[in-house]
């Protein structure tokens, strides 16, 4: 039921997205319909149905996946975990999802256990490389 009302929170904001892209402007959303995949796929969800409650929705042309270790993530946020984040063994399955799907799916992953620096460095050369090819 979640993934259902997440997608149509989607279907919901089509407008807005169809109205940013027309004016040609860069969107950048946190947790658009890949979150959704993953989380289904973790849970055993089949790809193919989650999928298809976005399907007709504009795809992303560059997604780029914060990969933070379990370890470091827990010492960032110490207070107000959602409860997937209070669950060691799914944030693992969660992780190890994101990683497949992000092979599958050729999404981009950054090593989020560096420094604010770092990351916002190694986000601008996936950035730059894709608007290379652009």
């Amino acid at each position: 039921m979640i993934h259902c009302l997440l997608a149509a929170n989607r279907w919901e904001k089509l407008q807005e997205i169809k109205s940013a892209q027309e004016k040609n402007s860069v969107i950048i959303m946190n947790r658009y319909y890949q979150s959704n995949l993953v989380y289904g796929a973790a849970n055993g969800m089949s790809l193919s149905w989650l999928e298809g409650l976005d399907e007709g929705l504009p795809k992303a042309d560059l997604v780029i996946v914060l990969d933070v270790s379990q370890k470091e993530s827990f010492s960032r946020k110490k207070q107000n975990r959602d409860r997937f984040e209070k669950n060691a063994q799914f944030l693992q399955t969660i992780s190890t999802t994101y990683k497949k799907l992000a092979k599958k799916y050729r999404w981009s992953l950054v090593n989020a256990s560096q420094s604010k620096e770092k990351v916002h460095a190694d986000i601008m050369q996936v950035l730059s490389k894709k608007l290379a090819r652009l």
